[in-house]
């Protein structure tokens, strides 16, 4: 049984975006266990980015009290996790670099993870035609903190070029594809 987390940072919940991770949700359950906590940003009512006070290098855990607070916990405890952004003017949207900024809490003073190596990320980033080089180098970033500093192993990416809610059906399937290496 696996604890897949799966941070949604859309505002649309009939979107590509939400679509696309649904799917991968989809393809992680499977006939299996496994529990989904769905956390869509957009419910959020207040968080702060880190103010880089460093209090986290002592006590392990950011300090820092508001909605981000129990997905830091969450994600701390989960096998798995899945990211999942759309580009607002040409990068990811402001919550979930803010999100990401609070992943700091993760390392230690000397750099290295303070969470388990080897937890299983899923990346969506969905965008218009024109953005493609900015969704690269979204994913770019997004891979870069979790898996070569966090040490998380990626099993995919989906970087969707479309708007609204109708999503090809190869698209799909390889979401699909990706939650089941979610959980195997």
């Amino acid at each position: 049984m696996s604890k897949i987390v799966t941070v949604v940072t859309s505002s649309d919940e009939k979107g590509c975006t939400y679509r696309i991770v649904q799917r991968i949700m989809d393809g992680a359950m499977g006939l299996s266990l496994n529990t989904f906590e769905l956390v869509m940003t957009k419910n959020f009512r207040y968080i702060s980015g880190c103010d880089q006070c460093g209090r986290c290098k002592k006590t392990g855990h950011c300090i820092i009290n508001d909605d981000i607070t129990p997905l830091l916990d969450s994600i701390r405890d989960c096998d798995s996790l899945i990211l999942a952004t759309p580009l607002i003017f040409g990068d990811m949207t402001a919550q979930m670099k803010t999100v990401i900024d609070r992943f700091t809490s993760f390392l230690n003073a000397d750099g290295t993870p303070n969470i388990p190596a080897g937890k299983k990320i899923a990346i969506v980033v969905s965008c218009t035609k024109n953005e493609k080089a900015n969704a690269e180098h979204v994913i770019h970033l997004l891979k870069d903190v979790m898996v070569n500093t966090l040490k998380f192993e990626l099993v995919g990416t989906i970087l969707y070029t479309g708007v609204g809610s109708s999503v090809p059906d190869p698209v799909l399937d390889e979401a699909r594809v990706i939650g089941n290496a979610l959980t195997s």
